[in-house]
């Protein structure tokens, strides 16, 4: 493992930390010649900020360009999550082919038809369960914008999207037909889904190339459900905060279900070498930088108290993880009485 520090990696991230400092949401409304903005409906927002993602940071780099990179290994494999509001499914930009996620769930992926539920009469909407590729609508994942994957994976509803694409299978020259990909977080809150999906057909299907070892690094920054936000106020939520209280509650159950998958996962011997480490920053021990990270939402703007805290965070919970890292990207087995993927998550 090369870990070999150089001038580039420090100018990287100088410029990496200036461009997260840009307050893009800010800048696209408080031009007066940009006011029109706030009139356009959230599809049209869309791609104004696409645009705007381009002219800061894509140069309208498509997925082919980003494969040259892939290929040369000086990038690693991208996966963009979005999900087609349309069916439920989950909607993946990526330059993998689509048979390198076989498997249509996590639940099918584990055995099902061994198991009491698979057994049963319950009904699974396919649609929902299922996944979808800018190919299965007759695009070319090629050609795709990475700036247009971007904008359809973070689109917040309400405020940014979804990306419409026409829907070329679907298409007659009498109508056309169009899908709407909105925030991957919908369909899976950390991306981490997906991620198992494709590391399950690597190690389950034995004709393929044979995966030794995997790891897994789980950034789970989303924010902890607080009681105190209501439970002393005898009017509750307004209705936005109920929105918002709402998605939380979704998305955070949602994160648990596949939480509790990789739990099971676990015991199967087929899956015994995937390793899993978790960082979030709730688990640093100062209660006042914990504080500050339930007020720091995910916007394109982060007020730099917050950005300070953050930073200072993330120095604290990948240096507690830093050897649990290493050692298994190394081969090796890591424990220090907290193996278990569940016992890390207490």
């Amino acid at each position: 493992m090369d870990t070999t520090h150089t001038s580039e990696y420090d100018a990287f991230f100088e410029r990496f930390l200036c461009d997260m400092c840009s307050n893009i949401q800010g800048e696209m409304i408080s031009r007066p010649r940009e006011w029109y903005r706030l009139l356009l409906t959230d599809e049209e927002k869309g791609i104004v900020l696409m645009n705007e993602l381009d002219d800061r940071f894509f140069s309208g780099s498509t997925f082919a360009d980003l494969y040259v990179r892939e290929k040369a290994h000086v990038s690693p494999t991208l996966i963009i999550n979005g999900t087609e509001m349309d069916s439920g499914a989950k909607f993946i930009f990526t330059t993998l082919p689509r048979s390198e996620f076989e498997n249509r769930s996590l639940l099918a992926s584990y055995n099902g038809g061994t198991t009491g539920i698979m057994k049963s009469n319950i009904l699974y909407d396919p649609e929902v369960l299922g996944l979808k590729f800018p190919s299965d609508i007759g695009l070319s994942i090629g050609e795709m914008e990475v700036s247009r994957a971007v904008v359809a994976s973070a689109g917040v509803p309400l405020l940014f999207g979804p990306v419409v694409l026409k829907d070329e299978t679907q298409s007659t020259p009498e109508r056309d037909a169009y899908l709407h990909i909105n925030d991957g977080g919908i369909s899976d809150t950390l991306g981490l889904e997906t991620l198992i999906q494709l590391f399950m057909d690597r190690y389950n299907r034995p004709k393929k190339r044979h995966y030794v070892r995997g790891v897994i690094i789980i950034i789970d920054a989303n924010q902890h459900l607080d009681p105190e936000d209501s439970i002393y106020s005898i009017k509750g939520f307004g209705p936005a905060a109920l929105i918002e209280r709402s998605r939380e509650i979704i998305s955070y159950r949602g994160k648990n279900l596949t939480y509790l998958t990789i739990m099971f996962l676990q015991r199967d011997p087929r899956f015994k070498d995937i390793r899993f480490v978790y960082l979030s920053p709730y688990m640093v021990d100062d209660p006042g930088m914990i504080e500050l990270v339930k007020k720091t939402r995910t916007r394109f703007k982060i007020d730099p108290e917050n950005a300070d805290n953050l930073r200072e965070v993330a120095k604290i919970v990948v240096g507690k993880a830093k050897d649990r890292i290493l050692t298994n990207f190394e081969g090796k087995d890591y424990s220090d009485g907290e193996s278990e993927f569940g016992e890390q998550l207490q």
